[in-house]
């Protein structure tokens, strides 16, 4: 199963890990709004786990932090099945990324600022058109 263009903020800050072959290891939840609760009157937010691997998780990692929007544009479901001393199974649940794209720039000194407010310099010519 695979989802496609999902937008949602970082619960907490990306646990980065590195393996030991080196590749970078991102695990985070987002908070997806999931529709309108008609009965509480309110939004439904979903908590989704993602995994990200390699330059895609040490990228997440460098430049998100708790709060801030990320937009997943595709990932795909994955379980694992965990085998405790004793006990019954443990089934971990979640989304491997495969592409995704950052939504608000993450500042040195903390702030996150919305694309909205990012300031790419003048890329139109003088008719106002882009030059491309």
């Amino acid at each position: 199963m695979k989802i496609y263009g999902k937008i949602g903020r970082l619960t907490k800050d990306v646990d980065l890990k590195m393996s030991a072959s080196g590749t970078g290891i991102a695990r985070f939840t987002l908070a997806i709004n999931s529709g309108w609760d008609k009965e509480k009157n309110q939004e439904r937010t979903e908590f989704v786990p993602f995994t990200a691997f390699g330059k895609q998780a040490e990228a997440l990692a460098k430049y998100t932090r708790k709060g801030q929007r990320v937009f997943i544009n595709e990932a795909r479901y994955q379980q694992r099945k965990l085998e405790n001393d004793g006990a019954s199974p443990t089934f971990y649940h979640t989304f491997i990324v495969e592409k995704f794209e950052f939504i608000e720039k993450r500042e040195s000194a903390g702030d996150v600022v919305p694309e909205s407010d990012l300031d790419f310099g003048d890329v139109c010519n003088e008719h106002g058109d882009v030059p491309f």
